[in-house]
Order: C-alpha cells, then structure tokens, then sequence
C-alpha cells in the first residue's frame, strides 16, 4: 500500500466525534480554561455593541466558561458539541440546574438551564441549522474553526453561514504561524493548533467583508524553534 492510500484509508476511520468524546470522558481537555477568554473580554464591547439580551452561538463550545459570563449579563446563549460528558460537567461546576430532552430523529439531546438562559445541544455542529434556534446576533469561536479537520472547513462555514443574523458579530479566535516549521502538524487528522488565516477566511466567506485582526497576543516561544505562536481576534459585522 503507497502512502497516499494509507494516509486515505487512515482518514476514513477517523471518527472525530468519538475522537473528541474520548477526549472529554478521559479528562483530556487541557484546551479549556477556567477564565474568560482574554480576547472575549478585551474586546467584549465591540462584540456586544451596545446590544441588550442578544442572542450568541457557541460552537464546538464544550463547557466554556464565557457562557455562563455572557448569560449573567443578560443574554442568551447557545451552545453546539458533541460531548455529553463536556455539558455535564460545565452544569455542575457553574452550580446550576438544568434539564435534559431528546431531540427528534434521534439527532441528539439538549440541555437547557432552569432559567433558559443557556440552551447546549449535544449533537454533531454538521447537523445544527437555524431550524434550531433561527439565526445568531453574535458567535464567539474560541477555537472551533482551529479545532475543524481541514478537508470539513468549507461545510463548517456554510453552517455559520446559515447562522449570521444581518446584524450579526462573528468573532473567530485562532493561531497563526509558520506551518513549514511545524509540518507534523499539518498531517494530523485533527488538531486544536491548526492555522487559519485571514486569506482563508475571505475565501470560505466571501460575502463577508471588512475583517477587523486584531492581535491580542504574541508571546509563547518554543526553544527548540524560531517560533511565535500568535492568538488574534477577528470580529466582523454582516454588511
């Protein structure tokens, strides 16, 4: 077998959905964090925009802690992943009650806090559409993009797309950096490290215009490369 049918029959067992419900029942979750994003809170008021009880997408959200900030500020959020165990766990540690139902056609389940505030679908984000929840005044992607297998990147923007509201904010954070020196990275199946560029951006949604980078920091170094790891911020407002 050459190595290009190896590398093929290799992506064809590849479940990245069981990948990452392994990921979340073994506790393998170092990507999450128990503070606010710092690009979130950086740039919180442009995100937001004046805008009173709006509602925001969180996609492949596990159980971020932003959600719970954002729905304490009076919105209301909604979340897409496909860990179970991720919801569970995000429900306990923010101390707060909720409730689970089936979705129809066996599609998966939802998860919804007593108030209402926070609704989290445990589905596969390829099946979300705004046949759920309509569209979005805001999306936060801390990382679901990044976290996107390549090949899949052009579905997982038609779904945002059918998300955007007009007057929507789309705030996507990710890395940026000089593959050629990380080739490793570029032939897994799935990583939280894959680059995704501005250039890429522009061609996964060209009816989105006037992207606004912003760099919220470029310090991480590793000393056996000449290598920075960049974290930047995106925020776009549908024209």
């Amino acid at each position: 077998m050459t190595e290009s049918e190896k590398k093929a029959t290799s992506d064809a067992e590849f479940n990245v959905n069981d990948y990452w419900i392994n990921r979340w029942n073994t506790g393998k979750i170092r990507f999450h964090r128990e503070e606010m994003h710092i690009s979130l809170e950086k740039h919180l008021d442009k995100f937001i925009d004046g805008r009173n009880g709006i509602k925001i997408f969180f996609p492949l959200c596990g159980k971020c802690v932003d959600m719970k900030g954002l729905a304490d500020k009076g919105h209301n959020v909604v979340g897409v992943d496909i860990a179970e165990q991720a919801f569970q766990e995000f429900f306990t540690d923010q101390n707060l009650e909720y409730t689970v139902e089936e979705l129809k056609d066996n599609t998966g389940k939802l998860f919804t806090s007593k108030d209402g505030k926070i609704k989290l679908y445990c589905m596969d984000i390829f099946k979300f559409s705004k046949d759920f929840e309509g569209q979005f005044n805001a999306i936060w992607d801390r990382g679901a993009f990044a976290a996107i297998i390549p090949k899949t990147r052009e579905r997982y923007a038609q779904v945002i797309k059918g998300l955007l509201s007009p007057d929507c904010h789309y705030m996507i954070a990710t890395m940026q950096y000089d593959l050629s020196l990380f080739p490793e990275i570029a032939t897994k199946s799935t990583s939280n490290h894959t680059p995704l560029s501005l250039s890429l951006l522009d061609l996964l949604f060209p009816c989105l215009h006037g992207w606004d980078e912003t760099f919220s920091w470029c310090q991480l170094l590793f000393p056996s490369k000449e290598f920075i790891l960049c974290l930047h911020t995106l925020n776009h407002q549908v024209a």
